[in-house]
């Protein structure tokens, strides 16, 4: 049998980003770990050892010297990796200024940040999908790690999953 996990990340946390967005990709670990020695192979053609998009795009840290050539073949085929597994997207995006301007007062008490309104999101999507589409296996989550948000993120996967409406969400690790 296998296990159903989601792989999942942020952007635009910081203060001046204009989007705030949490996504991620569903699939078994089976799948998953077919995509393993495929990933590992352009990390090392390439001369890395872990995959940042901004990082890659901008040719910052590890990416820093390689060219740009070399650095959207690794794109292209760490793509074409994970496409094999057919994973399913989750993905909840929102514009900073927009929830600046619109959001009331009680909206900003309950999601306390944008962040948190992408994180809810996210686990109602997985959860929606794994009860629909799978025959009652819930799906183990992987958030990459991120100290501001944990605390609050914890509490949150709790609550969820202790709901008989989430009956999708498995375990929750946080993953640098």
């Amino acid at each position: 049998m296998a296990f159903l996990i989601g792989y999942l990340d942020e952007s635009g946390t910081h203060s001046a980003s204009r989007v705030v967005s949490i996504s991620g990709l569903v699939s078994d670990s089976i799948a998953w770990s077919r995509i393993e020695k495929p990933w590992k192979e352009n990390l090392a053609t390439t001369g890395v050892s872990w995959f940042h998009a901004v990082d890659c795009e901008n040719g910052t840290h590890e990416f820093f010297g390689k060219q740009r050539a070399l650095r959207e073949s690794l794109l292209r085929g760490l793509s074409d990796a994970i496409f094999e597994a057919q994973p399913v997207l989750a993905s909840a995006s929102l514009i900073r200024e927009d929830w600046d301007a619109v959001a009331t007062d009680e909206f900003k008490q309950r999601f306390k940040d944008p962040y948190y309104f992408c994180f809810e999101n996210c686990l109602t999507q997985i959860s929606s999908w794994a009860m629909k589409y799978t025959p009652g296996y819930p799906v183990a989550l992987v958030f990459a790690e991120q100290t501001k948000y944990e605390e609050r993120n914890a509490l949150l996967y709790r609550m969820y999953r202790n709901s008989p409406l989430c009956k999708g969400i498995g375990s929750y690790v946080s993953d640098q």
